[in-house]
């Protein structure tokens, strides 16, 4: 099977606080966070220096890694579209290697996200900017970065991306009601399905398997 996730951010502190990861932290902490959000949410700079502690960190890596054991094999193949992790510098490759060291399939490519150092290639089968794959015949474009246009876009082709967990999905969608295109970053596909984990081709067609695609660029045949 293929499955795709991104935006994990394995060790990033603060991502609890930006994306509401409310799972990972303690009763205290959720009480923060929702304090936090009421009053305008993490752009207020009196909130700044606010994050939880390493032990909801770990609590939150061990969840993600478990989610990705539990729905992918070690056969079988995952795309991960950017965001791995988040450390220092200094500190970034040996935090992705105790993730990689935990997680049971080792067919994992990565599309390059805007907090993916080099150091962390070596991780994977191989690293792309963007990438098109095809699978039962279908054309998948895949990039860290939504796209309002990609190739085929006007013909059935999909577009699958990260980085905006979540955030951009409303937008688009009243924008583009029946676009063939989907944040498989883990907060979006919590928001869909309950769960912070990688989704697969097959769940990703069911999604699909009642739009017949919006393109700004439908009526250009010459495309």
């Amino acid at each position: 099977m293929i499955w795709f996730t991104a935006d994990t951010h394995f060790f990033h502190k603060k991502i609890p606080l930006y994306t509401k990861r409310r799972f990972c932290l303690n009763r205290e902490e959720k009480k923060q966070l929702d304090s936090i959000w009421s009053r305008g949410g993490p752009t207020c700079s009196q909130w700044g220096n606010w994050c939880p502690s390493w032990e909801s960190i770990n609590k939150m890596n061990d969840a993600l890694i478990n989610n990705i054991n539990n729905c992918v094999k070690a056969n079988d193949v995952l795309w991960h579209l950017g965001d791995f992790c988040y450390a220092p510098k200094n500190k970034v490759d040996d935090f992705a290697k105790s993730i990689f060291d935990r997680i049971n399939c080792k067919n994992i490519y990565l599309l390059k996200g805007n907090h993916d150092f080099e150091i962390i290639f070596k991780y994977f089968q191989d690293c792309f900017e963007r990438r098109e794959i095809r699978n039962n015949r279908k054309l998948l474009i895949l990039s860290h970065y939504a796209q309002l246009i990609w190739n085929k876009s006007h013909q059935g082709s999909w577009m699958l991306y990260g980085h905006s967990h979540a955030t951009a999905e409303k937008f688009l969608d009243e924008m583009m009601p029946d676009r063939l295109s989907l944040d498989v970053g883990v907060d979006n596909v919590n928001r869909l399905l309950g769960e912070y984990r990688p989704i697969s081709f097959d769940e990703i067609n069911k999604i699909f398997k009642h739009k017949g695609g919006n393109s700004i660029d439908t009526s250009l045949n010459l495309l």
